[in-house]
């Protein structure tokens, strides 16, 4: 079928913008970040804006969903149409104004500085005030030395470090007591063992909870380390190259949503909360358990 015979081709679908589109919609960012625009999902009700506009790239993510896509992919869903459809709909002029949408009023926009962040160094962890948070986050010594760095940072010009967890890009992701953040490029972390299967973790801290809970065992998997639920979907095609996936996501609402349609699209998947089904999550479950209980079992096979 040619697309293009009544309508426009997809190529110039994808040039049309996704911020004018929405603000058609009756969606108005709620804040504006350098080049990137922040709306409340138009695909449910929400206060706090998880739905980001890259205008640059002219492409969005949904984060409430772990998924994103162009032009296309946004108004084929938000008109129910398909892709000749909607090319015909803008080859003939006609508005893709939704005739059943209503104006969302919100409040003004808010511009916000972009933050700036810059990596300065990084060194084995020394500092007292790292090392107790490390502490009661329940992390060994051990681990601390073998996994994690000390990293100075200009955050906006101003001089400051944290824990770093390099990730396969050369990035970092960065924690302490009163700052969570990342140095780019953002990318995800892995340790290949040779394993036929790999374990999934959110973050770094869930990871090093994993090899507590699981010592004798951590040499059967290979491990990758997400740095956060939304690069799930771009890791996925490195995951199912493996014959089992083990899943440790939160016991959230996001958690269960993708760990649920992760399993039903494949049997290569595998929920493996329900050791920690108490918990919010790895790191929370180890936090809570008594020192004179036996550590629990981290089920993989």
């Amino acid at each position: 079928m040619d697309l293009k015979k009544n309508g426009i081709s997809c190529e110039q679908a994808r040039e049309y913008s996704i911020i004018d589109y929405l603000e058609k919609q009756g969606y108005s960012p709620l804040k504006i970040r350098g080049n990137n625009y922040w709306f409340c999902s138009p695909f449910r009700e929400e206060r706090t804006p998880s739905f980001k506009v890259d205008a640059n790239r002219n492409r969005y993510y949904d984060f409430g969903e772990g998924k994103g896509g162009n032009f296309i992919d946004l108004a084929m869903r938000l008109e129910n149409c398909t892709v000749g459809e909607l090319l015909e709909n803008l080859g003939g002029g006609k508005s893709l104004q939704n005739q059943h949408s209503t104006t969302h009023h919100f409040p003004a926009i808010k511009r916000e500085k972009e933050i700036k962040i810059q990596f300065v160094s990084d060194a084995v962890i020394s500092a007292k005030a790292l090392l107790f948070y490390l502490e009661t986050r329940k992390i060994a010594s051990g681990l601390i030395q073998q996994y994690l760095r000390q990293v100075d940072f200009l955050l906006n010009d101003k001089k400051y470090y944290a824990i770093g967890f390099k990730n396969n890009s050369g990035g970092w992701e960065l924690r302490n007591s009163f700052y969570k953040g990342s140095i780019a490029p953002k990318d995800n972390t892995t340790f290949i063992h040779g394993a036929d299967r790999i374990a999934v973790l959110e973050g770094f801290m869930d990871f090093l909870s994993f090899i507590e809970l699981n010592p004798d065992g951590y040499l059967d998997s290979d491990y990758m380390i997400l740095n956060g639920i939304s690069m799930f979907e771009k890791a996925r095609p490195i995951l199912e190259s493996y014959n089992e996936i083990n899943l440790y996501f939160d016991n959230d609402k996001i958690g269960r949503k993708l760990t649920a349609e992760a399993c039903a699209s494949s049997d290569k998947y595998r929920d493996r909360s329900d050791a920690y089904k108490d918990y919010k999550d790895l790191n929370n479950c180890i936090c809570n358990i008594p020192i004179m209980q036996p550590t629990i079992t981290i089920q993989q096979l």
